[in-house]
């Protein structure tokens, strides 16, 4: 078991949508971690850059979720 990463915190003055990527594990919607990066308050470019490694690297999109966090 690895070491949860801390998620960065939301600033409330920043005018840029941010999400967060998520993927279902079996101890349920885990946010995705892809080589020590923690994919939370992401712009949607990125956000839409570490989903499609995520399925290139064979993950199922029904088990991708984007939840927006500002």
């Amino acid at each position: 078991m690895t070491k949860e990463q801390p998620i960065p915190p939301v600033d409330p003055n920043d005018p840029v949508k941010r999400y967060t990527l998520y993927e279902m594990q079996t101890s349920g919607w885990e946010v995705v971690e892809i080589d020590g990066e923690v994919c939370a308050n992401l712009t949607k470019e990125a956000s839409q850059h570490w989903m499609q490694i995520m399925l290139d690297n064979g993950c199922s999109p029904d088990r991708i979720k984007l939840k927006r966090v500002h």
